[in-house]
């Protein structure tokens, strides 16, 4: 999940989503073992992906703010987010994460996206 946030912009679409489908049906259906969830919540690996997709979503923010409607379409930025938050939910699992997410005020930026 880390690799996927950093390279995201490098992959399309469509393989993104596989990827999450795989990601929650690995760790997040009710037929997994506790085992893996427990591994999953507590594998501190996965740490900076948290960060780069508040860096990504901050930044397309930013890019559209400053350059106005003509930086990014609405629905390219929909778009984007979207994806971002998509990988976000994987990655909140794990309670390092969370902490991280929290430190950087994390909430506020997807929450502000919620009233976009």
């Amino acid at each position: 999940m880390e690799w996927m946030a950093r390279y995201m912009r490098f992959l399309p679409p469509m393989v993104i989503n596989k990827i999450n489908k795989e990601w929650k049906a690995q760790y997040y259906t009710s037929n997994v073992s506790s085992e893996r969830k427990e591994m999953a919540s507590c594998n501190p690996l996965y740490s900076t992906g948290v960060e780069t997709i508040l860096v990504n979503l901050r930044s397309y923010k930013t890019k559209v703010e400053a350059q106005g409607e003509q930086a990014m379409e609405v629905s390219i930025y929909d778009h984007q987010n979207s994806l971002q938050l998509g990988l976000l939910e994987n990655i909140l699992i794990n309670d390092l994460n969370v902490e991280i997410f929290i430190k950087m005020s994390g909430v506020s930026d997807v929450v502000r996206i919620m009233q976009e």
